[in-house]
């Protein structure tokens, strides 16, 4: 599938590809999150929540915690560098944090 549309939600995340002129859900994840911010990339999705990061590696079939590491679990913004392949950045809590998510670790300042 080229280009879905992700949309997060304060239930959850919901997944939506076009079929000619319309859209339509191929999936529905993290129902009993707040999600508050989404990233997609090389065929990964990563969902930033009020109780931390989930990701998925299939469309959103299925979610996994991935938040080893994090200081404070709300996550208000992710973003990643287009030049670096597995280089991702969170950013959240009361006090302005960020993190920098790499293959062998997480640090957050």
């Amino acid at each position: 599938m080229s280009n879905p549309l992700i949309v997060a939600t304060a239930h959850g995340l919901i997944i939506y590809e076009q079929q000619g002129p319309a859209w339509h859900e191929i999936a529905r994840g993290l129902t009993d999150h707040n999600v508050t911010s989404v990233i997609a990339r090389e065929g990964v999705i990563l969902a930033g929540t009020t109780s931390g990061i989930y990701r998925s590696d299939d469309l959103g079939q299925s979610w996994r915690a991935v938040s080893t590491g994090l200081t404070l679990p709300h996550v208000r913004w992710l973003a990643y560098d287009p030049n670096v392949s597995d280089a991702e950045f969170a950013g959240g809590g009361l006090r302005a944090r960020l993190c920098l998510s790499r293959p062998s670790s997480l640090r957050c300042r």
